[in-house]
């Protein structure tokens, strides 16, 4: 058992993660012999040397291309301010995963925000345009939205993951931080990138019609606008522990975060009901910081128990919970699958009167004006707060509709068309036609 035990640590110290380790009830209660050895001063982190010839292919790589585009993730978390330089000093547009997402602010002019089903246009277009590709620290798993045909440069500190997602030219196995540093040093300052340029372009282009999107007329609380409202409220250290479903989806797109904030999600985008034990979890180890949860209520019915453990250890945070009694997200995966709904409907619970019943404060919403000013007033809540919020349907298109998905649509509309003799509700034609043309 202490060789197990001490195994785990070290693994967990090694791999930068967590390490879980599943006993037997009855071991703790047998005594054994106190004779094991720890490995503990034998133990050593591995410290990988940056070689300059690796760092200057990379470099001669980036100046022979003028379309360069990193994607970074994780990996950048302590190398926040070298990957700011980095792109800065180089003109490169960043891509950004789901779970990097603020690690370089949402709203640098360079930031393209996410890529793929959730990401933004111009991330996907930019990604097509490009002819050399730079990934920091990024196991991303959706290669098919990689742009294959190019160069790529990857920097990770474990081995595995190099070549793993695409075709690499040069690869450098080493902590990301201590590899942007020797970069920038050695690498000469790019005046302009018209590369760069379009990019910016195109990214202001996707901005202005989320304006449009948050800003549309509505009844009910419209989720993208609940959204930006909590972005622009939140304060600058606060923690976003955000659900599985259209709450990803939403968060992506109308979460502004920044570097000095952390945004959490369910890494590989599938854990349903992540975002209250996230939130949790996040308040017992940053105790001084603000913490907004925002889950659906399929996801925080999963988990909806927990509200009580909050309750019980007195963690103050604000739970946002979109009410519309539907699987949203499923409800758009299936209708982009070419499928009719189905098996999507849920209860009418009233989350306020729960959280109360808890102990904690439930508050009922029924119009934005109303989640905004309950964002205000729970800021410095001594208690756990459940906002359940009315939220409209509203649809969270892909950021670009290829093909295979828009023929889904049109299936699924002919379907609804011969089984129901009516149109189903569509979003606004606009809002379709940007995403798809």
């Amino acid at each position: 058992m202490p060789r197990i035990v001490d195994e785990a640590i070290r693994t967990a110290y090694s791999k930068q993660g967590v390490a879980v380790l599943t006993i037997p009830d009855d071991i703790p209660a047998h005594m054994i012999a106190d004779n094991f050895n720890a490995n503990v001063d034998n133990f050593k982190i591995e410290d990988y040397q940056v070689d300059d010839k690796e760092i200057k292919a990379a470099l001669e790589l980036m100046k022979i291309h003028s379309n360069p585009i990193v994607l970074a993730g994780t990996g950048i978390r302590n190398a926040k301010k070298e990957t700011l330089d980095f792109i800065e000093k180089f003109k490169l547009p960043i891509i950004q995963t789901m779970p990097a997402k603020g690690m370089v602010a949402d709203d640098h002019p360079y930031n393209l925000g996410q890529l793929g089903k959730l990401g933004t246009k111009a991330a996907y277009e930019m990604m097509q345009k490009a002819d050399l590709l730079i990934m920091l620290g990024t196991d991303y798993p959706y290669a098919p939205y990689l742009n294959h045909k190019i160069d790529a440069i990857q920097v990770d500190i474990n081995g595995d993951k190099l070549g793993k997602r695409h075709r690499v030219n040069v690869a450098i196995q080493g902590e990301t931080q201590k590899v942007l540093k020797r970069m920038i040093e050695l690498g000469d300052e790019v005046k302009e990138r018209p590369f760069l340029n379009t990019a910016i372009s195109h990214m202001a282009q996707w901005r202005s019609w989320m304006k449009d999107v948050y800003s549309k007329n509505h009844e009910g609380v419209l989720p993208s606008k609940m959204f930006h409202d909590l972005s622009t409220t939140a304060q600058d250290n606060a923690v976003f522990s955000i659900d599985v479903g259209t709450s990803t989806a939403f968060g992506a797109r109308f979460i502004d975060a920044k570097p000095t904030q952390k945004y959490t999600i369910s890494a590989w985008l599938g854990t349903m009901g992540c975002a209250l034990p996230g939130a949790i979890a996040s308040k017992m180890v940053l105790p001084d910081r603000p913490v907004y949860a925002v889950a659906g209520d399929g996801a925080f019915s999963m988990v909806m128990q927990d509200f009580a453990t909050a309750v019980r250890y007195k963690l103050p945070m604000v739970i946002t919970v979109l009410n519309n009694k539907l699987l949203a997200f499923i409800e758009y995966e299936q209708q982009s699958a070419g499928q009719q709904n189905y098996g999507i409907s849920l209860p009418d619970i009233d989350f306020a009167k729960f959280a109360e019943a808890c102990g904690g404060i439930g508050e009922r919403i029924t119009t934005n004006e109303q989640y905004a000013e309950a964002i205000e007033k729970y800021k410095n809540t001594d208690r756990p707060v459940v906002l359940d919020v009315a939220v409209t349907d509203e649809a969270p298109l892909p950021g670009k509709i290829v093909m295979d998905e828009a023929k889904g649509y049109a299936k699924f509309g002919m379907g609804h068309l011969i089984d129901k003799k009516s149109m189903p509700e569509l979003p606004p034609m606009k809002e379709i036609l940007r995403s798809f043309l």
